[in-house]
């Protein structure tokens, strides 16, 4: 008998742990929000590096968040509202206010609200929609909220200079990309969803090493790499759509061409 409690004992900690798996993503979307909130104080505190710094770190814990649902089988729909609400913080509230604080309130502070309201409003209902509608586990519709914001970041993060206001041209592009990434959230094209990105077993070592050389220029020069990654990514959408609705007419076009051919025989 005292040989067996161990065990009992094991089992009752595991059936706990199984009973309580729903905190640590509730903690880890808390965690998202927290980092949001901590980048709007700073940005409000004019330190904009932390701001950026927080916005990047809540991305980590926005992907880490819905892994470790879907690993411990705790997905449910208060945690996917909440995390949604989290989302809204860190990647709408939080980079529309940065934007606006760093490049907007010295040179045009009505149209900086404006624009700067515009993309949270996007964001919001890119979530919504998101949210709402049974969407394609293989892509998006629409730009995600998390690389609007990773964009905007990386844009700031590379051109930013220490105890430096911006000039006012950077500060119009900084403005035309807010614009644009606002209009991407909100548009029918489709992303492809990294999140589900799986290689075959053949290529897992080329993977590793594509892996392995993209940390490397990542630390070796940040800057340049956030912003070429983000541009592809928001220009890979309107490409990959206009190739889609290319092809499916090359097919609807085949098919008429066929029907028509068979209705001549």
């Amino acid at each position: 008998m005292i040989k067996d409690r161990p065990i009992v004992k094991r089992a009752e900690f595991r059936e706990k742990l199984y009973k309580n798996r729903f905190v640590l993503p509730n903690l880890l979307t808390v965690g998202n929000m927290f980092c949001g909130f901590l980048s709007i104080c700073s940005a409000y505190n004019g330190d904009f590096k932390k701001a950026i710094l927080y916005v990047f770190l809540a991305v980590i814990l926005d992907g880490l968040d819905g892994r470790t649902a879907r690993k411990f089988n705790a997905c449910t729909k208060f945690g996917f509202e909440f995390d949604s609400l989290s989302d809204l913080v860190s990647f709408g509230l939080a980079p529309a206010i940065l934007c606006y604080n760093y490049a907007m309130v010295m040179y045009y502070k009505e149209f900086g609200i404006f624009i700067s309201f515009l993309f949270i409003v996007c964001a919001a209902c890119r979530l919504a929609r998101f949210n709402s509608s049974a969407e394609n586990l293989k892509s998006f519709q629409g730009l995600p909220t998390t690389f609007a914001a990773v964009v905007l970041m990386s844009l700031i993060f590379a051109f930013r200079k220490k105890d430096v206001i911006p000039s006012f041209s950077l500060s119009c592009v900084i403005s035309v990309v807010l614009c644009y990434v606002s209009f991407l959230m909100v548009s029918n094209y489709k992303f492809l969803s990294i999140k589900l990105l799986k290689f075959p077993k053949k290529f897992q070592m080329n993977a590793i090493i594509l892996i392995a050389m993209f940390l490397g220029l990542l630390w070796w020069y940040p800057k340049v790499v956030l912003v070429v990654i983000s541009a592809i990514y928001c220009l890979s959408g309107p490409i990959v759509t206009y190739l889609d609705r290319k092809n499916n007419k090359e097919k609807s076009s085949d098919l008429k061409e066929s029907d028509s051919s068979e209705n001549v025989e």
